[in-house]
């Protein structure tokens, strides 16, 4: 995963998750609010109180800072620094929306209509993924056992597993699933890599096309390591679709 700061996601207000859960499932979600380190990806340690960042991030919110309502609705909704809750994200980016900031507007247009989706009727070819008339691509993805969502990702008509991975900026592999795929992954640019096992070398390049289950984007930014890691499906491919969850379900949304 490359070490991104979540200055750096927070442009990325697209990858939403689903707020309309059920009254229990978002009575066990959003129960004592816990902190965590930033490093701590997992939220497996919480701390004694907030960290400064989210601190003062939550300040500024409650004072009317737009911009940091919507921070803090991601940081509700992907467990950065505090522990997910999917009512107190939908809350901050209903503030943020009301207040002018146009992520969160289309954010909240977004959640409605994949909730439309879901609560329409039965559908038969033709008719599904319609919403109000509107033909949309989208796929539903279970979580695993672990709270991984994972998806087929097509590249050079080769299909492999892949992660999804929104700490990721691009879609990445290593070289052996590049060779696999036939990318001439070196031609591309050389560059540095964080990963879990530490910094590493490899190449980023632009692929022509990216399917993952079945939803196909042209122009898509990859990197691919020298050492070993499996396929993540990044920020390079999610930032252009919307993501919804809805407890262990994930819903990409082609725009």
């Amino acid at each position: 995963m490359f070490a991104v700061s979540m200055r750096h996601l927070l442009p990325l207000a697209v990858l939403a998750l689903s707020t309309l859960h059920a009254a229990s499932t978002r009575a066990a979600e959003c129960g004592s609010e816990l902190y965590f380190d930033a490093g701590d990806v997992n939220n497996e340690r919480p701390l004694g109180r907030p960290r400064a960042e989210f601190a003062k991030m939550r300040k500024l919110a409650i004072k009317g800072d737009v911009m940091e309502q919507r921070n803090l609705a991601i940081a509700y909704e992907t467990g950065y620094l505090v522990s997910p809750c999917s009512d107190k994200a939908a809350y901050w980016y209903g503030k943020a929306a009301r207040g002018g900031d146009e992520a969160s507007q289309q954010w909240m247009e977004r959640t409605a209509r994949v909730e439309r989706m879901r609560r329409g009727p039965e559908c038969y070819e033709n008719s599904c993924n319609r919403v109000a008339g509107e033909v949309v691509e989208a796929m539903v993805l279970e979580a695993d056992t672990r709270g991984q969502y994972s998806a087929p990702v097509t590249i050079n008509g080769v299909t492999v597993r892949g992660l999804v991975d929104t700490g990721a900026t691009a879609v990445s592999m290593s070289s052996r699933t590049a060779q696999q795929m036939g990318i001439a992954y070196l031609n591309g640019r050389r560059v540095q890599m964080n990963t879990a096992n530490g910094v590493t070398s490899g190449y980023a390049v632009t692929l022509n096309a990216v399917t993952v289950g079945r939803l196909t984007l042209p122009q898509v930014r990859a990197v691919v390591s020298e050492s070993e890691m499996p396929v993540l499906i990044g920020a390079s491919f999610l930032s252009r679709v919307s993501i919804a969850t809805d407890g262990r379900r994930m819903t990409l949304t082609k725009r």
